[in-house]
């Protein structure tokens, strides 16, 4: 499963894949684009399959920050099983962040 905020459904995209995979689009405005709660609304509906499993975030700085905590405090996914990273900062052009531990 993948979650992907996008402006709107024109810029939903189709994955060619034989996995199991579904993907849940959130639409947002430009003004939502570093606004974490409409990503974690998505996740908080999503019922997680039992097993082991990885979780990749890949986001706005903020967005990638709301969205570990909620990974890690509301899931208690394991971290060593996580991989999270702000690609871009809000506001500052060139800024990064990872979030190792």
């Amino acid at each position: 499963m993948t979650i992907v905020s996008v402006p709107g459904a024109e810029d939903q995209q189709a994955f060619d894949t034989e996995a199991d995979h579904r993907a849940v689009w959130v639409h947002r405005s430009a003004e939502q684009a570093a606004d974490p709660s409409l990503i974690l609304a998505a996740l908080a509906d999503e019922v997680w399959p039992s097993g082991d499993g990885f979780v990749w975030i890949a986001s706005e700085t903020g967005i990638a920050r709301a969205l570990r905590r909620h990974v890690l405090e509301e899931r208690q996914h394991p971290l060593p099983w996580t991989k999270v990273a702000g690609y871009w900062t809000h506001g500052h052009a060139g800024a990064t962040e990872k979030f190792d531990r």
